[in-house]
């Protein structure tokens, strides 16, 4: 099994706990709907328990307008930072990476490809979304108040 997560952020232990409950080879951690802003760069879009692809805002301007939804879509949560695999989408994601890192090597200048998740998904690799429980627990680390949010977060005391 492999946890992949944002390396600027703060999570608390339940939700590595709940990505590894109950198991699915591929599984994103996401904020719950309620917590959807135009102003995001990225959201999950699918249907029922698989996450079919990832809408990106690469300008972070209004990721719902780039989110054209098809028949029987919607939008499943945003700001996905963890994600688990095993076995074969294990198998899956290694391969998509080592491609990736291919095109990243070749690249002059600064490397802008997107699109590095959703590649997983058309590989045969969907994702089963899983809704944080406590979202508002989650901190990044980018900015001056979010440094001050971290020191005052109950479960890092």
């Amino acid at each position: 099994n492999i946890v992949v997560f944002e390396g600027d952020s703060l999570f608390p232990a339940w939700s590595f706990g709940q990505m590894l409950r109950p198991f699915s080879s591929a599984a994103v951690l996401f904020r719950p709907e309620s917590y959807i802003s135009p102003t995001r760069i990225v959201v999950a879009v699918g249907r029922d328990d698989s996450v079919l692809r990832f809408a990106y805002d690469a300008k972070h301007l209004d990721v719902l307008a780039v989110a054209v939804l098809g028949e029987n879509e919607n939008i499943l949560g945003e700001s996905m930072d963890i994600w688990t695999f095993s076995g074969d989408s294990l198998a899956i994601l290694k391969n998509e990476y080592l491609r990736y890192a291919a095109d990243a090597a070749v690249s002059r200048g600064p490397f802008l490809k997107s699109g590095f998740l959703a590649s997983l998904a058309s590989a045969g690799c969907p994702m089963r979304p899983v809704r944080a429980e406590r979202p508002g627990e989650w901190i990044n680390m980018n900015t001056k108040n979010d440094i001050r949010k971290a020191a005052d977060a109950p479960w890092l005391r």
